[in-house]
């Protein structure tokens, strides 16, 4: 009878334990220094919590601008060319000017004057910023279609 208990209690303490969330293996937020709707800056912050070095590529801050999207990339910080590799546990801090943006439009696939869409952020109701940026490491599931990840998004 103890055995059986024993037993029992051993099989329902793995079932719990199989159902915990898997360790996060890094962190990827954003936040704006604002002046009025206007965005200034856009920091970006990545931390690697995983005890292996991480590389990630093609960064790119999205925006939502009342019903228009915007895509925003510096190539400063783009890490097209190459990766930006974290060492475990290394953090990634940087803040991205606003006016140094390079600003694409979702529908037109056009370059966009970077003035007209503060503009268009002064005039609109509600703003919402996300980042994205490629793991490559995703693809090799069968069941991820996509390379990216997102950050947090803000909304203002």
């Amino acid at each position: 009878m103890h055995v059986t208990k024993a037993i029992l209690l051993l099989t329902g303490l793995y079932g719990l334990a199989s159902f915990q969330k898997p360790a996060i293996e890094y962190e990827f937020n954003i936040s704006a220094h604002r002046v009025g709707k206007v965005p200034q800056n856009i920091s970006v912050h990545f931390i690697n919590h995983s005890n292996a070095a991480l590389n990630f590529s093609n960064l790119v801050l999205n925006f939502y601008v009342d019903d228009e999207g915007f895509w925003g990339t510096w190539e400063k910080a783009r890490f097209l060319k190459k990766d930006l590799r974290l060492a475990p546990k290394q953090a990634f801090n940087i803040s991205i000017p606003f006016d140094s943006l390079t600003i694409v439009s979702f529908k037109e696939e056009r370059a966009f004057p970077n003035s007209e869409l503060q503009h268009k952020i002064q005039r609109c109701k509600k703003i919402k910023i996300k980042a994205s940026i490629s793991d490559w490491r995703r693809l090799e599931n069968p069941l991820e279609s996509s390379s990216l990840i997102w950050s947090n998004s803000i909304e203002f």
